[in-house]
């Protein structure tokens, strides 16, 4: 949907927009400086960490990592989409928001009738469960699972009667045609090009977006031998399994201020655990828990709690869940870990035990720190030094994934403890794994040399704070603050074969600026919203409230001859482990090497 507008117009509206204004609306801010202040609206503290940069147009909150431009803050604070946060702004500046261009118009009106398709059905789904001669089965086993007709009412669960055209035949005596209903992933054909239902003797479970509208439908058989147990929808235009949590409107609804969300495995689990009074589960559509998930559950609270049978296969899932949730582990944010007994699901064992004492499970929850090292120390011996070695190197990946701040510097502390070694050495010691780890931004080809050290930069800027950042990063922080700085480098295809942590991220942002000299720091993080480059670069941007920012240009240049050093150094050193070096091309490069040298 953000797609289908220009980003010429969204790159008007920031530049029209007052971050000042929109936040102050929201949130009191108090001037400190040339920025403002407050405390922060995503966590609760005592003591103002957010901050507001009028110049730049950004916000950033050294408590929790919150960080973005007034279209992202809208989408944070009120809950609302990127389309619906673009539509809000402009209307405060009265503006009408355009459609990119015909194609996308027509592409955006051609998936309008497919929610029209997706109500009937469910209307249609609903009726069969309620009628008497087809649906005995299905309604027994509701009853069976001790649901009533209220929250079967409230979660529109449904009925697909046996049979291969009943909702074919439906479609046809309301006039829908048979492509659009196939478009809906409600129908399908075979080679004759004859329609038949997809879902077929079936309890239906509707599936919303979180504006309520029916997107999808989970279907469970009813007959115990059939095969799959759960069918459902085919991806579409308007349903996308990773971005789409069953259940998610229906919490919204039910509770009036929605303070964590219990992520379970099956639709039922949802339903029942809602019937007993827990209103705030979720369940993902038979995939496992993604990054995706896990921001759009971070997007409406704090708090979140994974609920795993206790199987072999309940702890391989939760340690999936733990993997998504750690590049995204702000300051603020919480993440826990129910398990079950064996054999138990949410749904039965809630009626087994009563609402009361699932309550006390959930609040008993682990939390992520302590499941974390749980993991990593299964079949360690932890009474020798080589135990203490291997646990560390398992954890400093994992630890390298989560955001800088308060909760990244408790787990190393944890870490410590449990080896007995100093933070310090344990942080030197992951330099380079840091930046190899999967979630790392940098993608470049692995080659036989010695891994390359992060070269440290320190120019005046930084000498009167205690943070040191390493070349490339100071580089990419100088840019967001002067953009202009992008002009002193004339060969940007050069540096592309360099080998640096972040250097893709630098070279991307030197030719964006290239290309639209008049960028803002907001637009950056606009450009690379919601990706974990955006993180970083927000990171970076904050630089600015720590950082005075006098005059970059010399420091740049200093930066950018030393990045061209490493760039000779990198060739030279390949060209000598080359199986028959070029004894031309090291003179070159080493005759280039010390001219550089010298200019230094």
């Amino acid at each position: 949907m953000a797609s289908l507008i220009p980003k010429e117009f969204i790159d008007d509206l920031l530049a029209r927009s007052s971050i000042e204004q929109i936040i102050d609306s929201a949130i009191h801010l108090k001037r400190s400086g040339k920025n403002l202040t407050a405390c922060c609206p995503f966590h609760d503290e005592k003591t103002p960490s957010f901050t507001v940069s009028a110049e730049k147009q950004f916000y950033y909150c050294f408590g929790c990592g919150a960080h973005g431009n007034v279209i992202s803050f809208l989408v944070n604070f009120y809950k609302i989409s990127f389309v619906d946060a673009v539509q809000r702004l402009a209307s405060t500046l009265g503006l009408t928001v355009p459609q990119e261009n015909q194609q996308d118009s027509a592409q955006r009106q051609q998936s309008a009738p497919l929610y029209g398709v997706m109500e009937q059905a469910q209307a249609f789904f609903h009726t069969q469960l309620s009628h008497p001669t087809t649906n005995s089965a299905a309604l027994n086993y509701l009853v069976k699972r001790g649901l009533t007709a209220d929250i079967i009412r409230q979660f529109g669960v449904g009925y697909a009667p046996p049979g291969w055209n009943n909702l074919v035949d439906h479609f046809q005596s309301t006039h829908v045609p048979a492509k659009l209903a196939e478009q809906a992933g409600l129908i399908t054909h075979k080679d004759d090009q004859h329609h038949y239902d997809r879902f077929r003797d079936r309890i239906m479970f509707p599936i919303r977006d979180q504006r309520g509208r029916v997107i999808a439908f989970g279907g469970r058989v009813v007959q115990p031998d059939a095969k799959p147990k759960y069918l459902n929808s085919p991806e579409t235009p308007i349903f996308k399994k990773n971005q789409t949590l069953y259940g998610l409107f229906e919490a919204q609804q039910n509770t009036s201020s929605l303070q964590r969300l219990l992520i379970v495995e099956g639709y039922l689990d949802v339903i029942a655990l809602t019937q007993a009074g827990i209103p705030y589960s979720v369940a993902t559509l038979g995939t496992s828990i993604s990054h995706t998930h896990v921001e759009l559950l971070f997007r409406h609270v704090n708090q979140i709690i994974f609920c795993f049978d206790g199987d072999e296969a309940g702890s391989k899932a939760a340690f999936r869940a733990l993997e998504a949730s750690l590049p995204i582990m702000q300051d603020g944010r919480q993440v826990q870990f129910l398990w079950l007994p064996e054999g138990e699901d949410p749904d039965s064992l809630v009626r087994k035990e009563g609402t009361a004492a699932f309550q006390q499970r959930i609040e008993r929850a682990a939390n992520m720190a302590d499941y974390l090292f749980e993991h990593l120390c299964e079949s360690i011996p932890l009474n020798t030094l080589e135990g203490k070695a291997k646990l560390a190197q398992r954890a400093k990946p994992l630890i390298a994934q989560i955001p800088k701040g308060v909760f990244q510097q408790l787990i190393w502390q944890q870490l410590a403890n449990i080896t007995q070694l100093d933070i310090a050495q344990l942080q030197n010691a992951m330099t380079n794994i840091s930046h190899n780890s999967n979630t790392s931004t940098e993608s470049y080809p692995r080659t036989s040399q010695q891994p390359t050290k992060k070269h440290s930069f320190r120019s005046p800027l930084l000498s009167s704070h205690k943070t040191t950042l390493n070349l490339v990063d100071s580089m990419i922080r100088m840019l967001l603050q002067e953009p202009k700085l992008a002009h002193q480098v004339t060969h940007v295809t050069e540096l592309h074969a360099i080998q640096l942590p972040n250097i893709s991220l630098l070279l991307e942002l030197i030719e964006l600026i290239h290309q639209n000299p008049e960028l803002s720091t907001a637009y950056l993080l606009g450009h690379w919203h919601n990706t974990q480059q955006g993180e970083q670069i927000a990171r970076l941007a904050a630089q600015e409230f720590i950082l005075q920012g006098t005059d970059q240009t010399i420091a740049f240049g200093d930066a950018l001859h030393r990045l061209k050093e490493i760039q000779v150094q990198q060739q030279l050193e390949a060209e000598l482990q080359s199986t028959q070096p070029d004894p031309i091309k090291v003179k070159q490069l080493l005759t280039q090497q010390i001219s550089m040298q010298t200019q230094t």
